[in-house]
């Protein structure tokens, strides 16, 4: 393993470890959570694929922030 696989390796297994924190202490917001995310990515009026090859892009411009806050126009 490279120093770098390494190093996401143990990113993971600390992101891991939180969020397993998170769960158990806060269970219903866990899985409000959880829910937020599958509701997000189901299929609608934009299947699940056409949503993330569109992802990508609203991440770069900083429209996934403006879209979540309630905005409509770009900056």
């Amino acid at each position: 393993m490279s120093d770098s696989d390494v190093k996401d390796h143990d990113l993971t297994k600390s992101v891991s470890a939180r969020l397993a924190t998170l769960k158990s202490s806060t269970p219903e917001v866990s899985k409000s959570f959880s829910d937020l995310g599958r509701a997000a990515t189901a299929n609608g009026v934009l299947d699940k694929k056409t949503k993330e090859l569109i992802a990508p892009a609203t991440e770069r411009s900083g429209w996934s922030f403006r879209l979540r806050a309630g905005a409509t126009s770009s900056p």
